[in-house]
């Protein structure tokens, strides 16, 4: 028994080596393991040394991870499918796939913004336009190429974006049709996670061909019931109040994530303007055109 206990001691005084006292913690239960806030550090401390880029990640954002995205050249055209975490790894490239963004506003013209929660992968308690994610690899969400841009892969993406509005933000999906979704234009860009953020996931970054969509609903406010897995807070904005927290993640005191930021600096605003009136925001919508936006794109 003796023998036992000094082994036991051992192995405690390796662990509270080899990770943060915070860390430590939550894993004995504390109070900072309770159901996450936004400001809330996510367990992060691989103490054994681990090839698996997941470790102590959430279990329902691991399960997610495994998902398969579509894989596509920089023309947009398919080229595979390979899981999220294999397609968001920095070592690959990370490889180039397909992705959406949806703007959804209510009926005064303000957009739901959502910040991600501690839990996710990527961008963890990052402020972000409403809804992003990724179209998956099935015959509905890729849509049929030869029915061309936008009876193919637009409405392949709106789908997706259906699914997770649901998913995200509790939205009943029989809340839209895909023809509510209004595509405007596709960007192209690379994003790395901030290796000095804390809980940031250093392995991982972005790099997507990312569909851009206009969706108003009135009454939008009372169908949110967000999941706080993937969501710690929502907000509704006008144009002013999003300038605000622009200067704010400028001066460094929120963070937004790189394609909102990307989205928001070069087009949003423009479009805005427009919001009401769906023959004038049709024509912001440019088929042929791939925005390479930022940087090593």
């Amino acid at each position: 028994r003796e023998i036992t206990m000094a082994a036991r001691r051992a192995v405690a005084a390796v662990l509270l080596l080899a990770c943060p006292a915070s860390t430590w913690q939550l894993a004995r239960g504390s109070a900072a393991a309770r159901p996450r806030a936004c400001h809330s550090p996510r367990p992060s401390c691989r103490c054994l040394a681990s090839a698996d880029p997941l470790a102590g990640a959430d279990p329902e954002q691991v399960r997610m991870m495994a998902e398969r995205v579509i894989l596509v050249d920089r023309e947009d055209r398919v080229t595979g499918h390979e899981s999220k975490v294999n397609s968001h790894l920095n070592a690959r490239g990370p490889l180039l796939h397909r992705a959406f963004s949806v703007f959804l506003f209510d009926e005064q013209g303000r957009l739901l913004l959502q910040r991600r929660a501690r839990s996710k992968v990527t961008f963890p308690g990052y402020w972000t336009n409403t809804c992003c994610s990724h179209p998956l690899h099935t015959p509905a969400e890729l849509g049929h190429e030869g029915d061309g841009l936008l009876d193919g892969a637009v409405r392949g993406a709106a789908r997706a974006a259906i699914r997770k509005l649901e998913q995200e933000l509790g939205i009943p999906a029989v809340t839209f049709a895909v023809d509510d979704f209004h595509f405007l234009t596709r960007i192209h860009y690379l994003a790395r996670a901030d290796a000095a953020a804390e809980g940031e996931r250093a392995e991982f970054g972005e790099h997507e061909i990312d569909y851009l969509f206009f969706v108003q609903v009135p009454g939008i406010s009372k169908l949110v019931d967000p999941n706080e897995n993937e969501v710690c807070e929502t907000r509704l904005v006008d144009e002013a109040a999003l300038r605000d927290l622009m200067a704010a993640a400028a001066a460094g005191d929120v963070r937004l994530t790189p394609w909102f930021a990307l989205i928001a600096d070069e087009f949003l605003f423009d479009w805005w303007k427009d919001l009401g009136d769906p023959g004038r925001l049709r024509r912001h919508r440019d088929v042929d055109t791939i925005h390479r936006l930022g940087k090593g794109v």
